[in-house]
């Protein structure tokens, strides 16, 4: 059985290492945290990853340290369901990018704060791009939001797996897909 909010990395020799992904909504991190990260690694003997879905991942973990770890970082264990919202991608939008047309980080934040780790009946990735250059995938996410001069365009059905798609778009020029009765964001 797996240690609670771990997942298994690798049997070599018989041995089994673990990994952790603390969740960090858009890859946001205080310095503080971030050197909390570290020390945790570094006393336990884990590697810091960063990962595709903007988190990061301590690695090369023992099953019995798992418990002490997630006490170390001052946080719950990361749980879900095996079928749920995975992550939210969010790229730097008009906060930081002078490409973006849109504020990703807003709106990204948001999804990320009403579906991060709710049920849903297959795994699910969100993506949102202030721009066409859609630097945080969302053309190939399960659900994707890019911004344009006049709103939001809305896709659903991407996949970069093993049978990889482009999504489709659903609603194109939203002006706010968080308030919008049209579009799929329901409490």
């Amino acid at each position: 059985m797996l240690p609670k909010g771990a997942n298994l990395q690798k049997i070599r020799d018989g041995k089994r290492t673990y990994a952790i992904t603390p969740h960090l909504p858009g890859g946001f991190i205080k310095p503080e945290m971030m050197e909390k990260y570290a020390q945790v690694a570094r006393k336990y003997g884990g590697i810091l990853k960063l990962t595709s879905a903007q988190r990061i991942m301590i690695t090369g973990l023992k099953a019995e340290d798992i418990e002490n770890i997630w006490q170390d970082l001052d946080m719950q264990a990361a749980l879900g369901y095996a079928n749920c919202v995975r992550s939210v991608k969010i790229c730097p939008g008009v906060t930081f990018c002078k490409r973006g047309k849109q504020d990703s980080v807003k709106l990204g934040l948001e999804l990320d704060r009403r579906y991060i780790k709710k049920e849903m009946p297959s795994r699910m990735k969100m993506g949102v791009s202030g721009c066409a250059n859609s630097c945080s995938e969302a053309i190939i996410k399960d659900i994707g939001v890019i911004g344009s001069d006049v709103g939001w365009t809305v896709y659903v059905g991407g996949s970069a797996g093993s049978h990889r798609k482009l999504s489709g778009r659903i609603v194109p020029g939203c002006r706010n897909p968080i308030g919008n009765e049209r579009v799929w964001i329901v409490e």
